[in-house]
């Protein structure tokens, strides 16, 4: 007998904006309504037919003040709580990239991300990243480059500087031109 494959609650649904106000996470993968105090089995079809359901409206238009109130305090809250699920997980991927990057331990991406996955704020983001050596080269080369090359030329247009010039030749024969800039 095959076994019954059980759907796993999914964080982007905190997204649709007819659920954020009175749906969340429940134990076991399950999706819970906090109207109605109700568990839903975690397939969107069922959340669906739930957000249809005449107990459901009744229960939400007694309870209308409370929902609005609480939209207005997770608005205000943060910008973040304003952006969707997988802009907050791209931009937390580009700040883990930047700090592998910073202290140059790109051999151990991984097991970092597994200990912020551990301790994280929004652990819905954290559990659902992923992040390789190859993931994490392209969001440098792509990503942390481009911005990080036009703030310096920003800052070096902006203020004096030095230039020291160096040729380097290695093993292979290569030569390698260095400029170091020096600015304040």
């Amino acid at each position: 007998k095959k076994e019954d494959y059980k759907r796993k609650f999914r964080p982007q649904w905190l997204d649709i904006k007819n659920f954020k106000s009175w749906l969340c996470e429940g134990p076991d993968n399950t999706s819970h309504c906090l109207i109605c105090d109700k568990f839903i089995d975690s397939s969107l079809h069922h959340i669906y037919r739930h957000a249809e359901s005449d107990m459901h409206k009744t229960k939400s238009e007694k309870s209308n003040i409370n929902v609005n109130k609480s939209n207005e305090d997770l608005n205000a809250q943060s910008d973040e709580s304003l952006s969707t699920f997988d802009e907050r997980k791209k931009i937390t991927e580009i700040k883990y990239a930047a700090l592998i990057t910073e202290k140059n331990i790109l051999q151990t991406a991984k097991e970092i991300l597994s200990l912020f996955q551990d301790i994280g704020k929004d652990p819905n983001v954290l559990k659902s990243m992923n992040m390789g050596r190859t993931k994490c080269k392209n969001i440098i080369s792509n990503v942390l480059c481009s911005v990080e090359t036009e703030r310096v030329v920003n800052n070096i247009q902006n203020t004096r500087f030095s230039i020291f010039i160096d040729e380097i030749s290695d093993i292979t024969n290569e030569k390698w031109m260095t400029f170091f800039i020096r600015y304040i």
